[in-house]
Order: structure tokens, then C-alpha cells, then sequence
């Protein structure tokens, strides 16, 4: 009995193998030091080229990353209610045009922030869902100018080429395809800075669901960007 007694005893607290396996792991991480803005401002743009360079645009082609962004404009919507709508499409990357509306203030100023409000899965509607353009026209109402592109499978891309899943057969030959909707996004803030009477220094991005995925992807990898608001 007494011997069963002694067995029955715990030998170690219930907690005892969580605690020292937390110290260990603990012990194993190396204190992170906090760098001078300098020396971070160097390793941030050495990380952003090396994703650029190495996931982003892996394989791609000079003429994707270095080709010039071509701009085609259409009808211009006269709204009457502060605002108009301007029609246009971009060339993303050779053969890749992506169709835009562009909101406006009726009575543009000279310097104006503009906004890259890029889509999320929306469906069919695409650039046409209901809430995506109450929020431009509030931006353009505001004195914002504001871009609302055309995600790839939405809206006037609905093509079963577009789909997203298809990128993938780009990577199968050495090209990543994220670049592909890098490219459809960073076009856009060219499109924006093309413009007349956008302030480069009051250049913003943000989008919903899919267009929180793009506005974090392109604030991190695009330093013209100088807000990003994602809502993902």
C-alpha cells in the first residue's frame, strides 16, 4: 500500500513540462534591436527590391517590369451632381488592358490627393458594385480624385482566361504570376500620376476582401504610395 502510495504521487507539476519548454523556446530567440531610422530605411528598400526581384517579377520579362503604361480614354459621364465619371482602359503588361472609371470633382483644383480603390471578389458586377462607386463618388465629391479599376474574372473581365487560378500556369513556366496582378495594380498609381492635377505626395490606396490583399501588397512594395488603408 505504501508503495502504491508513492506511485500515485505526481512526480512533476501538471504545468512544469509547458513552463520548461517556454523557457527554452525563450531562450532561443535572439532580441530584436531596434534599428536607427537610417539604417532601417536601408534594409526596408533591400528587402523590397529582393521581393520585387525574386517573387514578384521572378522570370518575368523586361518589357512587363520596364514598359511604359499606355493610357486610352473614352467618354467622359457629365453627372451634374459634383462629379463625372471619366471612361479609360491601361495596359497593365503587353496585351493586358484593364478597364478603369475614373472619378472626378466637376471642378477640379490644381494639386488634388488621388485614390487607387482597387476590387475584391465582387462577382459579376466588378467595378460596378454598388457600394465600390458610392465610395468614389464620396472621394470625388471631396475634392479626391479616384480610380476604380477592373479586377481580373470580374466585370469586363469575367474571361475564363482571367481566372485566378490560371496564373498558376505561369509559374509552371518560370514566370511568376503574381506579377501579373502586381502590375494591374501598380499601373493604376501610374494612371493616377499621369494626371494633371494629382499631388504625387497625397497618393492613397484601399480596397475590400481581395482589394485589402492588393492595398497591402502594392503600400508594401510601391513607395509612391502614401497612405494605404486595407480593409481585408
Amino acid at each position: 500500500m505504501v508503495l502504491k502510495h508513492m506511485l500515485e504521487e505526481p512526480f512533476i507539476a501538471s504545468h512544469q513540462t509547458h513552463d520548461d519548454l517556454t523557457t527554452y523556446l525563450l531562450s532561443r530567440i535572439r532580441r530584436f534591436e531596434l534599428p536607427d531610422p537610417s539604417t532601417w530605411e536601408a534594409e526596408s528598400e533591400r528587402l523590397r527590391q529582393r521581393v520585387l526581384d525574386e517573387v514578384v517579377f521572378r522570370g518575368a520579362p523586361a518589357s512587363w517590369r520596364n514598359g511604359p503604361c499606355n493610357i486610352e480614354h473614352g467618354d467622359m459621364i457629365e453627372t451634374g451632381e459634383g462629379y463625372r465619371i471619366g471612361k479609360l482602359r491601361y495596359e497593365a503588361l503587353p496585351g493586358l488592358w484593364i478597364p478603369a472609371l475614373l472619378y472626378q470633382p466637376a471642378k477640379p483644383k490644381d494639386r488634388m490627393p488621388a485614390v487607387l480603390n482597387v476590387n475584391g471578389h465582387v462577382g459579376p458586377p466588378g467595378k460596378g458594385i454598388d457600394y465600390k462607386q458610392l465610395r468614389c463618388i464620396n472621394l470625388a465629391k471631396r475634392g479626391i480624385l479616384a480610380l476604380n479599376p477592373e479586377w481580373l474574372y470580374f466585370g469586363e473581365l469575367q474571361g475564363e482566361g482571367y481566372r485566378h487560378n490560371r496564373a498558376g500556369y505561369l509559374d509552371l513556366c518560370g514566370v511568376a504570376g503574381v506579377g501579373v496582378f502586381f502590375l494591374a495594380m501598380q499601373r493604376g498609381l501610374d494612371v493616377l500620376l499621369a494626371h494633371e492635377h494629382t499631388d504625387p505626395e497625397r497618393l492613397a490606396v484601399t480596397g475590400l476582401s481581395g482589394g485589402g490583399w492588393q492595398t497591402i501588397l502594392l503600400s508594401a512594395l510601391d513607395t509612391r504610395v502614401k497612405l494605404a488603408a486595407p480593409n481585408a
